[in-house]
């Protein structure tokens, strides 16, 4: 990759990136619909919190396809049309952007865009250019990193996903370094099955080569069918349908998994289980020795905060976790 690019988009990566780290483990929120879509309200629809956040302190905005950009990302994409200068935000795109990062990190929230998603498969397209897009699209608009939502099964059971995403991967970081972007998968639990499906070895794979570039997981314990992931042990312990991939059995990566899990029922096919339940197996996990976070799709079913409010809260008791989490992704 040339080095140009990167020093032309250096005045962007200071104003985009924030002074501190994360706050403790991540707890991730994706933002695909929108509450509101015009008025001074949006930055609540898109995530911001109303001050320090005791919810999410990740919002993964969706989504960033090889085609266009949709729903909250094409909002954050073009801020002006959304937000009106009365608001206070600013005049153009780029200002609104600089001013809610500012806002968003002042709350110790991280926003960063989710690429791909269940609809968008491409593998067939050049990961050099792809990848190379994505970069450029974080650091045009003022963005703290990229989650990979990478869904293409069909790829992975051809045996070519895994290398597609694997230079993906080093391009971004080509792009964005870590330690100043996070940069995050959102594998479906599936994929670090020990099972014979994928024969490229689908995220076993990926994380062999590239997983020291990876900053954590989003894994989607959720859409892998009737009962999959839907008890503690099915989940956390032994799953019994995707051999090796429940949470405990992941040994090199406990601490950099997010758990993904629906907000309600009608947020995903199957997977779901209550707040308070998803509670109790995080706290079960880190009894067990795991000091990893929460994700949950999606941000606007959580009307009333509860859902992030308790993953945070009881992420933040986790015992025996010194140091997993602190002091972790410094911003310059």
């Amino acid at each position: 990759m040339k080095q140009t690019f990167q020093a032309l988009f250096l005045a962007t990566l200071l104003l985009g990136a924030s002074c501190g780290i994360l706050n403790g483990a991540p707890v991730v929120a994706y933002v695909d619909r929108l509450t509101s879509w015009w008025g001074c309200n949006v930055a609540e629809a898109l995530g911001l919190p109303n001050g320090p956040t005791n919810g999410p302190n990740v919002i993964a905005l969706s989504f960033w396809t090889t085609g266009s950009v949709a729903d909250a990302v094409s909002v954050w994409s073009s801020l002006n049309m959304y937000i009106p200068e009365n608001c206070g935000y600013g005049s153009s795109s780029s200002e609104i952007q600089r001013n809610l990062i500012q806002k968003f990190h002042a709350n110790g929230v991280k926003v960063i865009v989710a690429a791909f998603g269940a609809t968008n498969n491409p593998t067939s397209e050049d990961p050099t250019q792809v990848c190379t897009n994505i970069a450029q699209f974080v650091l045009a608009n003022n963005l703290d990193g990229v989650d990979l939502d990478y869904e293409d099964s069909n790829a992975f059971e051809r045996g070519v996903g895994a290398q597609w995403l694997i230079t993906c991967t080093k391009v971004i970081r080509q792009y964005l370094p870590q330690g100043q972007y996070i940069l995050t998968h959102a594998p479906q639990g599936p994929y670090f099955t020990t099972g014979p499906n994928y024969p490229d070895g689908a995220y076993l794979t990926v994380d062999r080569e590239v997983g020291q570039l990876i900053d954590w997981y989003n894994l989607q314990y959720y859409n892998q069918g009737t009962g999959v992931y839907e008890s503690y042990d099915d989940c956390f312990v032994k799953c019994s349908a995707w051999p090796g991939t429940a949470v405990l059995e992941l040994k090199g990566l406990k601490s950099k998994v997010a758990v993904g899990k629906p907000v309600t029922q009608s947020d995903a096919n199957n997977g779901w289980v209550a707040a308070s339940t998803f509670a109790e197996w995080l706290q079960r996990a880190n009894q067990a020795g795991w000091c990893g976070g929460a994700m949950y799709w999606q941000k606007p079913s959580d009307s009333d905060g509860s859902f992030g409010v308790t993953m945070k809260s009881t992420i933040d008791k986790f015992t025996g976790c010194n140091n997993v989490w602190n002091n972790f992704l410094e911003y310059i």
